[in-house]
């Protein structure tokens, strides 16, 4: 069991053609090389960035389903089942 395991999901510039990593997908990669699970017991976002919790812009992949982007953290949970994803200031967010 992996106890706990903080990472930064980073996207580079969007509008950077050198920059082909995606951090989710390379958050999700790391994440199964270290986790024997198949899935994520807990995650949360630490703050509002677009960065962590996932945004719109230009290039950005779409689920299958069309409903969202894969950026943030909906690009890891689409690589890896998250049980639980903890909000931290629901419903107030201050």
């Amino acid at each position: 069991m992996l106890p706990l395991l903080l990472l930064n999901i980073a996207v580079p510039n969007p509008t950077c053609s050198k920059c082909k990593i995606r951090g989710n997908i390379s958050a999700a990669d790391y994440i199964k090389a270290v986790n024997p699970s198949a899935w994520i017991d807990y995650a949360m976002i630490t703050h509002f960035h677009d960065d962590h919790f996932g945004g719109m812009y230009k290039g950005a992949k779409a689920a299958a389903s069309g409903q969202y982007y894969l950026t943030g953290i909906t690009g890891v949970g689409d690589r890896i089942p998250i049980h639980q994803l903890v909000d931290r200031g629901y419903p107030d967010y201050n």
